[in-house]
This record gives C-alpha cells, structure tokens and sequence, in this order.
C-alpha cells in the first residue's frame, strides 16, 4: 500500500516537472551518480516549454559543453518523460552524424526503459516488433526510431525530431559535408513531420564551425527558441521571454557545472585543444576560418637559430605546373624540442628539375640532417622513388590526412602554444615576407602551397612539440575526476619510463 501511495505521488511530482523526472531516472540509467545543475533544469523547462506548445516556433536548439548530460536529456529522459507522463502515442525521430552515434542513444533509451524503476512506475508495453536496433514502438503507436542523418529516411515520420551532433568534429571543416547536412535540413526534414504546422524540432550540439548546423539556421533566420550556455560566462547571449530559460550567472568567469567542472578540471581538459576548439565546444562561440588559422601574434619571439639538435626537409611536390608551386623547407629541431624554420623555396619545375632542386636543397642544409621528407603524391612519389638508392639521405614518404584546411587548423595549435619559431625578417631570410602574407591569409591567400608544407612540417614534428611543451608547461595541479582519469594514467607512465606514451611507442615500435 505505501509502495502505491509513493508511485502515485511520485507520478503527479513526473508530470508536472520534467526535471524531477530526470533527477529519479538518472540513476536508472547505468551513468553512475546524478549530480545536479542549473544547467539541467534551464534545459528541462525549455524542453518542458517546447512540448505544451509556448514556443510559437516549435523549435528549440541547445548549445551546451561536452559531457554535460545534454544528450541524456533531450535524446534519452525526454522521450520517455513524453512517453510516460504526457502522450504514450508521440514519435519521435533520433538523428546523430552516424548510425552508430543514434544507436548509442537508442541502448541508453532501452535501459532506462527496461529498468524495473521506469516499468513500476509507467508500464508501457511494447508492440510484438516494436523493439529492433533503430526502432521502440509502443501499443498505443508511439515510436522511437534512430539513424544517422546520411542513413534512409524515406517513410519515416515524426511529431518530434531530435537532431543531436549532426556534425561530427572531424568534418567541421569540410565544406562538402557541412552543405551536404545543411541540404538534408532543408529538403528532406520539413516532409518527415506528421503534420508539419504542429511538429517539434530539437537540436542539441556544441558549435564547431561558423558554417554548423546552427550557423546555417542563423544565417537563414529562421525563428528558435535558444539555449546557449558557455562553459565560462562572458555575457548574455540571449534573452529568452521564459525567464528560468536564461542563464543565471551575471559576473564574467562564473562556472556552468562547478558542482563537476572547476576551474583545474577545465584547465586540464582545454590544456592540448587550440582555442578555436575552446571557443566553439565549450564558449560556444565558433570563429570564422577566414584570415583566422595562424595568427602574426604567435610568431613575435623571432631568432636567429644556432642551436640546431637535427634538420629535416619537407618536400610539398605540384600537381602540375599550369598554377601550382613545389614548395621546400627546412625545419631545425631545437634542444628545447621548439622547431625553427630555416629556410623555404619554392618554385615550377619539371621533374629533371625537381630532383635536382630536392638535391641541391638537400646538400646546403645536409649538416645534421635526418631526413628527406617528401608527400606521397602526384609527382612525390616519382620523386621517392628516384631519390632513394641515389643520394645519401633518409628518404620518407608522407601520407596527409584530411582537407587542407582541416591540417592547417589542427597544426595551427603548435603555433598558438609558441613551438614554432620564425627568423626576423632581415636580408638574411629574403623567404620569410612572402611566406606570412600566404600562411596569415590563409585560407583566402592566393596560393597554399608554402602552407601545405609548413602543416606537414609541423605533423611530422608532433611528438617532438608534444615532448617540449609538456616539459614546460607542467599539468596544472588539482582533482581529476570522470573525463579527465587518463592524465593520472599519463602521469605514472611517464614517472616510471621518463617520457610520454607516444613518444615510448614510436621509439620501441610497441604497441600499447
């Protein structure tokens, strides 16, 4: 009878609030510890808003850190709060930017579901089909059904549609991906609603890109209710009619979750992101590409080098001659594990010349030389293949990975963090004036080929920087905790071995 009483009340506590809901079935979920925020009750009652209908747009999107539950809100506790305490007849439609993303979503929702807490309180059966990898449908004709956004939509209808990292971080830089989403949303979502005046949208990501699935929606103007909520405040973004909708903080520094993420724990996880990557997923502010990759202020400390531990060439061979350039570099590595560029040529040659010029570049700077480093394309790999057996260095073949311009961004972290060093610009280095117009208007400079080879560089170069930054710049001091355990693991490896797990694996050719 007690057992009764407390179901019944806890139903009348569920229906009229969403996130007295959550704070019940969390530990229902296999996540471990509920730990509450401000943060998950501002997007419980948006939620809350966006069901009965107060938002004129049916629309709502939320920009939230990572690992700040948002996923389990909107894509998991959501569905099934609407499911047991609002209308068991809704469907809902689940997109991520892969299959296997939306089916991690889709495990959550069938343990919550099938925990004995949810089926005590809210016995919903399921039909005798109704429960497959990409579908949950109910007796009443409510339905759960999952896919990635590239995956077969044809046929499939919803009241809600849940769009959770429709992007992946990979692609945020991909020009053909980013359209390619943006095409999806607005030729074939607007049809899979039941009845498009009355069906809601939900999007829940970080801002990865100026050209994000948000950016697009922004661009159009099309109406949202929004929900931006940076890690750190630094002002009001928006200001939402509901007034427990906005964020509360008004001091500049204010922590979203400190209760999880305090300041040494967002230190520790942001020490290796580049602050483009610290601006989009977790201020939610995403900067344009544009004249933005590399920055003339991370180059001010200029020497003249003499401190040369070993040089290596890089070789970033044309295509062809009708507009493209081949362009040599040279790199010295610093006791300091800083990478110093030397020198940069570049010019278009036939490939009698291109050896020629690789050999003549190869002998001025062949003092402490350890290898010849040359990408693995187009006339590149002639040249590997010419240059081996015939000249007395380390011929290195290199694979790139990624667009240009996603190697550029990713490379540009060393940059910001002061490793790479450049000569002051005097007669000694008559290279270096062309060289920064091109890598500072990148990617809206006129040729990228001094670029390309200065990424590969850097790439190449990695674990050195790796090694050098760490040892000056120890970790910062402070508990670890859920994310951020493997700095601990890290951290007693390099005690017992003297250097990081990268750099021991590329020295002994293990595999750990």
């Amino acid at each position: 009878m007690e057992t009764e009483i407390k179901i019944k009340l806890d139903l009348e506590r569920y229906k009229k609030s969403l996130h007295e809901f959550v704070k019940d079935a969390f530990v229902n979920t296999g996540e471990g510890m509920f730990v509450d925020g401000k943060h998950i009750g501002i997007i419980c009652h948006a939620l809350e808003h966006l069901y009965y209908g107060d938002i004129k747009s049916n629309s709502l999107f939320v920009n939230v850190p990572p690992s700040h539950t948002k996923s389990l809100l909107v894509a998991v506790m959501y569905p099934l709060w609407v499911w047991a305490t609002q209308d068991p007849h809704t469907r809902f439609m689940f997109l991520s930017y892969a299959d296997n993303r939306a089916m991690e979503d889709s495990k959550r929702r069938r343990v919550l579901f099938n925990s004995e807490w949810y089926q005590s309180h809210f016995p919903i059966q399921l039909t005798g089909t109704g429960d497959n990898v990409t579908r949950l449908t109910n007796v009443f004709g409510g339905s759960y059904f999952s896919s990635g956004i590239f995956g077969q939509l044809t046929g499939e209808h919803c009241d809600v549609m849940v769009l959770d990292d429709v992007i992946n971080g990979d692609d945020r830089f991909s020009d053909i991906v980013l359209d390619k989403v943006a095409g999806i949303y607005d030729n074939i979502l607007p049809s899979r609603f039941n009845d498009p005046k009355k069906g809601k949208k939900v999007i829940i990501c970080q801002r990865l890109s100026d050209k994000d699935i948000i950016g697009h929606i922004e661009e159009k103007k099309e109406p949202f209710e929004k929900i931006i909520l940076p890690e750190i405040f630094d002002g009001e973004r928006y200001k939402s009619k509901f007034k427990e909708c906005n964020d509360w903080r008004k001091n500049d520094g204010d922590l979203l979750w400190s209760e999880r993420f305090d300041s040494s724990t967002i230190s520790k996880i942001q020490f290796s992101m580049t602050e483009l990557d610290v601006s989009g997923q977790y201020q939610q502010r995403p900067t344009p590409l544009s004249g933005h990759i590399f920055r003339k202020e991370w180059f001010q400390n200029r020497i003249e080098n003499v401190d040369v531990y070993a040089r290596y060439i890089f070789a970033d061979t044309a295509s062809s001659l009708k507009g493209d350039f081949t362009a040599l570099m040279c790199v010295e590595h610093m006791s300091n594990n800083h990478i110093f560029i030397r020198e940069i040529k570049r010019g278009k040659w036939e490939f009698p010349q291109l050896i020629k010029e690789i050999t003549s570049f190869a002998e001025r700077w062949k003092w402490g030389l350890d290898a010849i480093v040359i990408e693995e394309k187009s006339s590149g790999i002639q040249a590997i293949q010419t240059l081996r057996g015939t000249i007395p260095f380390n011929i290195v073949g290199y694979q790139p990975v990624g667009s240009k311009k996603e190697r550029a961004s990713v490379q540009s972290a060393w940059c910001e963090k002061r490793m790479i060093l450049l000569p002051p610009p005097t007669s000694s280095f008559e290279w270096l004036l062309e060289f920064e117009d091109e890598i500072f208007n990148y990617p809206n400079s006129r040729h990228d080929d001094q670029t390309d080879v200065f990424s590969m560089a850097i790439d190449f170069c990695h674990i050195i920087l790796q090694q050098g930054y760490e040892e000056s710049h120890p970790l910062p001091e402070g508990p670890i905790i859920h994310d951020v355990q493997w700095w601990d693991e890290e951290l007693a490896f390099k005690e017992k071995y003297g250097m990081s797990r990268e750099m021991y694996q590329r020295l002994s050719g293990y595999d750990l």
